[in-house]
């Protein structure tokens, strides 16, 4: 009977711990005393130390989903952001330089320097195609909500205003960005390789060949 009695105070008592003011806290808190034969102060404590728990759980729960949101883990708009982060902000780079220049997108698509295939998220990928397509209708965009959600067009936004903060923006960084991303994508691309060779091998042991 005892093991029920502490199962009831502990069920209690994290119930009590819910109750934001202190003064509902201590009410409850001796009501429980009363009832279950307890000091009151030793309640106390307790629910005490379940609100310590659960705060720090709580900064932890809240801490990792800053970092998530950080590395594009809750990213809706390019949920690949969070598969491959170094190719998706040398993507970021490269589309803001092409949105806010039309110097770079000559360079870019007179000379072929990028295809859609040179990109990793599908969004990005995406945008690619709609800048090489005003591009080659003599730079007219079309309205971008046409073919992209209002999140998308808050995200096509913040690329150009990203790059509009930075002094330079010339084709040196052009130059840079490109070989960057493409650097990127070839080590993704080795890395995905080496992980399919990896798992065929560890398949044919499993299969005993």
């Amino acid at each position: 009977l005892a093991q029920d009695k502490i199962k009831i105070l502990n069920s209690l008592e994290n119930e009590i711990s819910r109750y934001y003011s202190e003064a509902e806290r201590d009410i409850y808190t001796q009501i429980v005393a009363k009832k279950l034969g307890i000091d009151q102060k030793s309640i106390k404590n307790d629910v005490e130390r379940i609100i310590v728990k659960n705060t720090k759980v709580y900064r932890q729960n809240e801490s990792q989903k800053a970092r998530q949101n950080a590395l594009g883990y809750a990213d809706k708009v390019n949920p690949d952001f969070a598969k491959a982060p170094a190719v998706a902000k040398h993507e970021e780079t490269v589309i803001g330089l092409l949105l806010l220049y039309p110097e770079h997108r000559k360079k870019v698509f007179s000379e072929c320097l990028l295809s859609e295939e040179d990109f990793f998220t599908d969004f990005n990928r995406r945008l690619f195609v709609y800048i090489r397509s005003a591009y080659e209708n003599n730079d007219a965009f079309e309205d971008p909500n046409v073919s992209f959600t209002p999140a998308e067009v808050g995200r096509i936004t913040k690329m150009k205003i990203n790059r509009m903060a930075l002094a330079n923006n010339g084709d040196t960084v052009l130059d840079e960005s490109i070989k960057a991303l493409k650097s990127s994508m070839q080590k993704k691309a080795a890395a995905s390789a080496t992980t399919a060779d990896e798992l065929s091998e560890l398949i044919k042991k499993l299969r005993g060949n």
